[in-house]
């Protein structure tokens, strides 16, 4: 499913790196679990997953338990979803996958090929719940959930600072001090940013586009890292 600041690119990547850093056993957490691209690809259990969007959660809930995404969505039903008349799990599926960019309720996507958003969003999610079927989901707010088990490994993949704005207003001075904490506490936490603290090293580069363009209509490149706090090496 499209989604802003979702890992579809770097995703494989991402989940290799960790795979590799993950110890035997050791139990799996992200805590901006956004399209899960990252988290489909994760090997073994357990694994957790939680976001502060509630909507969302749900429509992973959904999914697991055998929920059946629409084929079109209108631009009619785009706008009484956007109104909260839908359910929650309809709702998430609306606002991200049918929206343009993959930016919550920012605009009913089309284009000039008459692509079908809805039906493109739906085969993705089917293809991605089943990776994702054992995972335990979650509404929560990173800042003050407590961890859902012991010496995790933590992926979080934050809405990214001088970026396009989520819904959800991040205190990134607070986020990293957090990610610290639960660092120095034995938790094993990677971080997702273009940049981070000084205290914060980078373990991997991966260059990458995204899907906006500058003036003259050329894909904007960037470079993906990877942070691990320094006294955690």
């Amino acid at each position: 499913m499209h989604y802003l600041g979702g890992k579809f690119r770097v995703g494989k990547q991402i989940a290799n790196f960790l795979n590799n850093l993950r110890e035997s056993n050791q139990p799996y957490w992200e805590p901006f679990v956004g399209a899960a691209w990252v988290l489909m690809r994760i090997k073994d259990t357990p694994n957790y997953a939680s976001d502060i969007h509630y909507e969302l959660i749900e429509m992973w809930k959904a999914l697991q338990q055998g929920w059946i995404p629409p084929n079109k969505i209108s631009e009619n039903e785009y706008s009484l979803a956007k109104r909260g008349i839908c359910s929650p799990e309809l709702t998430a599926f609306i606002g991200f996958g049918c929206s343009w960019g993959g930016k919550y309720f920012g605009g009913y996507a089309r284009d000039s090929t008459n692509r079908n958003y809805a039906q493109n969003a739906k085969n993705s999610l089917l293809k991605q719940i089943t990776q994702v079927s054992t995972t335990k989901f979650f509404q929560a707010d990173y800042s003050s959930c407590e961890t859902p088990n012991e010496q995790m490994l933590i992926y979080c993949d934050p809405p990214y600072i001088d970026t396009t704005k989520y819904s959800m207003v991040l205190d990134y001075e607070s986020f990293w001090k957090r990610c610290k904490t639960l660092s120095l506490s034995g938790h094993t936490v990677v971080v997702s940013e273009y940049q981070a603290p000084y205290d914060w090293y980078c373990v991997l580069e991966m260059p990458t586009r995204t899907d906006y363009r500058s003036k003259d209509n050329r894909m904007i490149p960037r470079i993906e890292r990877l942070f691990i706090h320094k006294e955690a090496r």
